[in-house]
């Protein structure tokens, strides 16, 4: 779904630089611009850096944007917490891992908070932040 939407705002954008390229009454520059710019700052998170998907598999976190997977060990997350509506896994092996909330998140993190019993930074009750 996501790549699709980001195909249909391609073909905006290449509609757009071709009328401010060619067209009798292109739309302003400064429009345009600004179009691409939004286009490219949201292509990078959505596509690049947000989490589709979550598991936990026998002590590792595999996760999946849409152009890109990944996997770090479960011992390696060092916060997990809300921010901008999001949730974000901050572990010493990588960039934070920023994830929608979406259905099987909440399991997800009960997954961790289960296989990290131990762990007396862990917050329980809300669902949407631990070893803060």
């Amino acid at each position: 779904m996501l790549l699709a939407l980001f195909a249909v705002f391609g073909l905006v954008s290449i509609g757009l630089i071709a009328n401010l390229a060619l067209g009798d009454s292109p739309p302003p520059t400064p429009f345009v611009l600004l179009w691409l710019a939004v286009g490219g700052w949201n292509a990078y998170w959505f596509l690049w850096r947000v989490a589709v998907t979550l598991s936990l598999t026998d002590g590792v976190v595999e996760w999946e944007t849409v152009l890109r997977r990944g996997s770090f060990p479960l011992s390696a997350i060092t916060s997990i917490g809300p921010s901008f509506g999001m949730t974000v896994i901050r572990h010493a092996t990588g960039q934070s891992l920023l994830v929608l909330p979406q259905s099987g998140l909440d399991a997800f993190l009960e997954e961790v908070a289960q296989a990290r019993p131990d762990d007396s930074r862990a917050q329980r009750g809300s669902g949407r932040s631990m070893f803060q």
